[in-house]
């Protein structure tokens, strides 16, 4: 499989959440990895983690990761991710600050309302068809109304 990719500049752009400003860092080039296309990266902690993805040069599949230090903009060999032990999911809240007990019921009444509103529509729709068809057969004769 070949994949046709083009190197772009910079390789790294960087938003500022607090300014919503974009800036392009100095990267050092020491131990940096290949450009890459359809990659994956995260961040974790201080690190962003950079992994497979396509080479563009070679045109071939990476199964190496790399691993960016934000802080410095520094490719590392090595972290000092500590004490990572289990990793457990975090929590999301799905009901937005609505209690529980009245989430089925708010759906119920959401969907309802909803239903109503398509159905009642929906009959709308046809009554308003019916008449433009009526409209369209009828024929004026001398003494009709």
């Amino acid at each position: 499989m070949t994949i046709n990719s083009t190197q772009v500049s910079p390789d790294l752009a960087v938003l500022n959440i607090n300014t919503w400003e974009w800036s392009i860092p100095n990267i050092s080039q020491k131990n940096a990895p290949p450009s890459l296309a359809f990659h994956s990266a995260t961040t974790y902690e201080i690190y962003m983690i950079i992994s497979f993805g396509w080479s563009i040069r070679k045109t071939s599949p990476s199964s190496s990761i790399y691993i960016l230090d934000i802080r410095s903009y520094t490719w590392v060999t090595t972290t000092a991710i500590n004490n990572l032990g289990p990793l457990e999911p975090t929590p999301i809240p799905t009901n937005a600050g609505i209690p529980s007990s009245s989430t089925p019921t708010l759906i119920i009444v959401v969907s309802s309302v909803t239903g109503i509103v398509l159905f009642g529509s929906a009959i709308a729709g046809i009554f308003m068809y019916k008449k433009r068809q009526e409209r369209r057969h009828y024929i004026a004769t001398p003494g009709s109304k």
